[in-house]
């Protein structure tokens, strides 16, 4: 109930303790169907990082989400998916 100006030395030292050691126990995870970010996709050493072409194929170019990149919750993925089809465009 205390704001941190507030707290005493010890205090602040048991919040910051607390805060650092917390513990959650994952005991499950959704459905699929449910995922936010499902890891897997065209791994990047198959295509060309200037142009996003396919190192497999010739004119086949692959951007955004169906390559293997994982990026944190908060428009990370939207983006790489963003900044990835610009540079793909721009090489074409």
């Amino acid at each position: 109930t205390k704001h941190w100006e507030h707290l005493n030395k010890n205090e602040k030292f048991a919040l910051a303790k607390a805060i650092k050691y917390f513990h959650l126990d994952i005991i499950g995870t959704n459905s699929y169907i449910k995922a936010q970010v499902c890891s897997g996709g065209i791994k990047l050493d198959e295509i060309n990082l200037d142009t996003f072409e396919s190192k497999k194929e010739k004119g086949l170019y692959f951007v955004g989400e169906i390559l293997d990149v994982d990026g944190d919750c908060g428009g990370y993925n939207l983006s790489f998916a963003w900044i990835s089809g610009m540079k793909c465009g721009k090489s074409l």
